[in-house]
């Protein structure tokens, strides 16, 4: 015996299925317009990003103009160069004013013989005329008080030391010569 089997169901299965693939269609139509839309505004940012970029580099190309205008104008001052002035003026000596307080310290029993300065030292020699009956080193020790007490010498020198003396007798004249140091 033959049968035929008919399935009725048929036609509800190419709907099933058929719903099945709108879904499916659907969902990646969503994605599909969602990965769009990421693209679209990933695109949008970056473009958006390269102009402000592109802003900046002009800005700090027109900064590095201005620099090189101004280091080329002769009123233009490094900062090395600034530094470099303030290193000179901290550590020069205003001589001048320093033999003028000398010249005005020394009394006329004292002569200074040599002045030497070499690496931030100063260096006093002189001669003193003494008396036999009299302490020879007071003509001396009053001339390194006064130095002491002079701004002048005090501003550059922070020690001033008396260094060395010895006693001459010269053409029948007591002598002392005297060396002090300041630093």
């Amino acid at each position: 015996m033959n049968y035929f089997r008919i399935n009725l169901n048929k036609l509800e299965d190419k709907e099933l299925l058929l719903r099945k693939q709108r879904a499916e269609l659907g969902l990646y139509l969503g994605l599909t317009s969602l990965i769009v839309a990421l693209l679209l505004a990933v695109l949008t940012i970056h473009a958006r990003l390269s102009s402000k970029a592109d802003e900046f580099k002009k800005y700090i190309a027109d900064l590095n103009a201005q620099i090189q205008a101004l280091q080329k104008d002769e009123n233009f001052v490094s900062e090395e160069e600034v530094y470099a002035l303030d290193r000179l003026d901290g550590a020069r000596v205003f001589w001048t004013k320093k033999l003028e307080s000398f010249a005005n310290l020394t009394e006329d029993k004292i002569a200074l013989t040599e002045i030497k300065y070499e690496r931030g030292s100063l260096s006093v020699k002189g001669v003193a005329r003494v008396s036999r009956t009299t302490n020879n080193f007071d003509l001396v020790s009053g001339f390194i008080e006064r130095i002491k007490a002079e701004p002048a010498f005090t501003r550059d020198f922070r020690k001033i030391d008396f260094r060395s003396s010895s006693r001459v007798d010269f053409m029948e004249q007591d002598l002392l010569n005297f060396e002090i140091i300041m630093q």
